[in-house]
């Protein structure tokens, strides 16, 4: 499978029953050309997972919607988490000091990607890293 990004006017639905989670993809700097010719499997094994996962969602606490349903970051990263690493990916990777600048961690890397998850709905994945 090709990475598809918006432009293809198909965007990507992950499983939850009724409901669904449409994923958009963006592309920089010709990634899709990397991507597709030198890392379809690590592609694969994320698209995978993004589109098997279940809905993670809590009941919300806040004032006037106490009880509601609520998307939940947390499930949602312990769920991409865990899948990756029994796919054999590295999490929590140190960044080394000299550049602290950028953090301290990367979420997730294997065979020359990383992938960090900033946002609620925001994954970044980097290719070609040495």
């Amino acid at each position: 499978m090709l990475l598809s990004f918006p432009g293809s006017q198909t965007p990507i639905t992950a499983k939850t029953g009724e409901l669904k989670i449409f994923i958009q993809l963006t592309d920089f700097n010709g990634a899709d050309t990397i991507v597709n010719n030198q890392y379809i499997t690590e592609w694969n094994e994320i698209n995978n997972i993004l589109t098997e996962m279940p809905l993670h969602i809590k009941a919300s606490d806040q004032a006037g919607i106490q009880g509601n349903p609520i998307f939940d970051p947390v499930g949602t990263n312990e769920y991409i988490k865990a899948a990756l690493m029994k796919l054999g990916w590295l999490a929590n990777i140190p960044i080394p000091v000299e550049y602290s600048f950028l953090g301290t961690d990367i979420d997730f890397g294997k065979a020359g990607i990383i992938v960090d998850i900033l946002e609620l709905y925001k994954l970044e994945l980097f290719v070609n890293v040495k």
